[in-house]
């Protein structure tokens, strides 16, 4: 047992070490591969998304095979296990998804390089996860490393031939979809990815909206900063007040609470120095009074006096 540890530890390490190679030379033809066997954890690479090794270890997992740097996965299970799973994988990130439908049975033959023959897997669906295709390590080499990596590539591909009842799958809106060329002329298929078109491009907007949203808030929180900031000792209370406004509570006149004008809740407590006579007579306080001091920005609700 200790030695079958030792052997997956020894395992993953090659394959990181192949893999970073791999990124280097992308074109290069390797030759490692082997199996991921059901009854073993797959331990996968530090390139991998953040949730794919979850996934790629949970119950339905039937086959597995690695060559070089890609790692291909099947799963069996009916169409409520394969929602969960696409929940899940919908999570994952950074990574590009991309879900693929196909049509018929899910009895697949499959070869991977530790195979003498072909074997008969029953799966309902597949995982691809790749750091690249080959087609873009081709393109990588060319650029001679000068273009940015992009994120992993983990594509799912579902069959509906076995347990999967189409009309039943729950798309993850944000993800995209397409039929495979055997489903060009399955009607349900064709249905629920031109169903699904509709709703994805609805979510993406949305993304869009709330991504620029968010821009849009940083920016304002971002300005009210720098207006607070600009605030120095030497400054006068009535050039504060252009920028802030007086809140309520406990008060003197060498130390008061101000909230910031375009929000009320945003607050810094400030502290003078006593210029001249009060403008408002005894105890109040007067224009001229110089800042001494600012403190950092800090959130709190509104104080009623």
């Amino acid at each position: 047992m200790a030695a079958e540890r030792q052997s997956n530890v020894v395992g993953y390490s090659v394959r990181v070490a192949v893999l970073a190679m791999c990124l280097a030379f992308p074109s290069l033809a390797w030759g490692l591969a082997g199996a991921h066997p059901n009854d073993q954890p797959v331990g996968g690479t530090d390139a991998w998304p953040r949730g794919l090794k979850e996934l790629v270890n949970s119950h339905e997992r039937v086959h597995g095979f690695f060559v070089n740097w890609e790692d291909v996965f099947y799963f069996a299970g009916d169409t409520d296990k394969l929602n969960a799973f696409m929940n899940s994988y919908a999570q994952m990130t950074p990574a590009r998804l991309h879900i693929v439908l196909h049509a018929g049975t899910p009895d697949l033959q499959v070869k991977s390089h530790s195979d003498k023959d072909p074997r008969e897997v029953k799966a309902d669906w597949k995982l691809y996860c790749a750091p690249f295709t080959h087609e873009e390590a081709i393109e990588r080499e060319k650029a001679q490393g000068s273009t940015p990596p992009l994120p992993f590539l983990v594509r799912l591909e579902i069959w509906s031939g076995g347990q999967i009842d189409v009309n039943k799958l729950e798309m993850p809106a944000t993800l995209s979809l397409e039929a495979a060329d055997d489903a060009r002329k399955d009607l349900p298929i064709q249905k629920l990815v031109l169903r699904h078109k509709k709703i994805h491009s609805e979510a993406i907007a949305e993304q869009i909206r709330s991504a620029e949203a968010d821009e849009q808030g940083s920016k304002w929180i971002a300005h009210a900063l720098q207006e607070i900031q600009s605030l120095k000792p030497g400054m006068s209370r009535a050039e504060l007040l252009k920028v802030l406004r007086e809140e309520g509570g406990l008060s003197t006149r060498t130390q008061r609470r101000y909230a910031y004008r375009g929000c009320p809740y945003i607050k810094v407590d400030v502290k003078f120095e006593a210029v001249g006579e009060p403008d408002g007579g005894a105890g109040a306080e007067s224009s001229r009074d110089k800042i001494t001091s600012v403190s950092q920005p800090f959130l709190e609700w509104t104080i009623g006096d």
